[in-house]
């Protein structure tokens, strides 16, 4: 039998899901708002983001350095409408990620949000690759969801 709860949560990610299909893209702004944060920590930010996105593309993740030498070389506002931009992409691929790229994704998503929001220390993506290797296939997709949609705000 399937809890209320349950069902409840597998509808609110399809639904959510489903705002990212086609091209239809959610208003996100992961670096939107958020603390200040110094342009090593925005090139992070986009490092991480970017070899989400990769891993979603079915690609490999790529060496972080790479992204954060271009991250460091474009103003803000470049890097923050690229980051959004990756985001929303991810997004419209997170329904049919096999369980190996959700858990990949999924760390490399949570740690971009939080060296977005300052909140960085103590957290690395070994952590958070270990944390999503005992979840379920829809966890990952909720929390995909939940901190592509909230950014920083998410923690």
């Amino acid at each position: 039998m399937v809890s209320f709860r349950n069902l409840a949560a597998r509808l609110l990610v399809l639904g959510v899901m489903f705002f990212f299909t086609g091209n239809a893209r959610a208003q996100t702004w992961f670096l939107t708002g958020g603390p200040e944060i110094t342009q090593e920590q925005r090139a992070n930010v986009f490092a991480y983001v970017k070899n989400a996105w990769q891993v979603a593309d079915g690609r490999s993740a790529t060496d972080l350095e790479a992204h954060r030498r271009w991250a460091r070389g474009q103003t803000d506002a470049v890097v923050n409408g690229e980051v959004d931009y990756l985001v929303d992409l991810v997004m419209g691929k997170v329904r049919r990620l096999d369980r190996y790229r959700l858990e990949e994704v999924f760390a490399n998503i949570k740690q971009g949000a939080l060296i977005a929001g300052n909140v960085e220390a103590g957290h690395s993506l070994e952590l958070h690759l270990n944390w999503a290797r005992e979840q379920t296939e829809d966890t990952l997709r909720s929390e995909i969801a939940r901190i592509a949609l909230a950014g920083y705000a998410a923690f």
